[in-house]
C-alpha cells in the first residue's frame, strides 16, 4: 500500500465527502518555492478553489498561517531554503492552528520518516500527493477530503480520532512504501530507478 493511501486512511472521515470545496470560510494556502510550479498550480486550482492564497517561502507561509483564516495548507516538501514543508506542518501542530495539511512532493523517499510519522499520527497531515499528479483528479479531491477532516475536527465529534490507524506499525509500513513505489515507477519508465 502506498503512503498516499495510508495517509488518507489515517484521516478519512466515515461520513463521506459531501461538502463542496467552497462551502467553508477558510482559505487554502499553496506553498511552493518554484515560481513556474506555483503559477501552474494556482491557475489550475483557480476555478475549484477561489479562496486560494500562495506563498513561496516558509516565512511567507507562516505569515499567512498566523492570520488564522487558513483552513488547508498545501505544501511542497522542498521549499528551497533551510526549512521544508514538513517544518510548516510541524509548525501547525505546535502553534495550535486548526488548519490541516496536504504534503506534495517529488522526493517522498527523502522525507525523515520519524517526523512524517509524528505529524500523521497527530492528524494534521491529512493527505500526501506525489508528483507528478493531476490537479483535478488528485489535488482537488485531496482538498475536499482535507476540508471535511478539518470540519469534523473543529466540530469535536471525534470522527477523525476514530479514523486514525490503530497501529503505528501500519503508518511505518506506509512510509516505507514510498521508496518502493518510486523505485517501481522509475523501473517501469526505464530510467533504472536512479535520480
Amino acid at each position: 500500500m502506498n503512503i498516499a493511501r495510508e495517509v488518507r486512511e489515517v484521516s478519512s472521515v466515515e461520513s463521506g465527502l459531501a461538502a463542496s470545496l467552497t462551502a467553508t470560510r477558510g482559505r487554502v494556502l499553496l506553498v511552493d518555492d518554484e515560481l513556474p510550479q506555483r503559477r501552474v498550480l494556482a491557475a489550475a486550482l483557480a476555478v475549484d478553489v477561489p479562496d486560494l492564497a500562495v506563498a513561496s517561502t516558509y516565512e511567507e507561509a507562516i505569515a499567512e498561517l498566523t492570520r488564522g483564516d487558513v483552513e488547508v495548507l498545501i505544501t511542497d516538501y522542498r521549499l528551497g531554503g533551510r526549512e521544508t514543508g514538513l517544518d510548516l506542518v510541524e509548525w501547525l501542530t505546535s502553534s495550535g492552528s486548526s488548519a490541516v495539511a496536504i504534503m506534495v512532493t517529488g522526493f517522498g523517499d527523502t522525507i525523515p520518516r520519524s517526523r512524517l510519522l509524528a505529524v500523521a499520527r497527530c492528524g494534521v497531515l491529512v493527505d500526501y500527493v506525489e508528483k507528478p499528479f493531476d490537479v483535478k483528479e488528485d489535488l482537488v479531491p485531496a482538498i475536499a477530503r482535507a476540508r471535511e477532516v478539518r470540519r469534523h475536527r473543529a466540530g469535536g465529534d471525534g470522527t477523525v480520532c476514530l479514523a486514525v490507524m490503530e497501529s503505528v506499525a501500519d503508518v511505518e509500513r506506509a512510509v516505507l512504501a514510498i521508496a518502493d513505489d518510486r523505485r517501481a515507477r522509475r523501473r517501469s519508465r526505464g530510467d533504472g530507478g536512479a535520480r
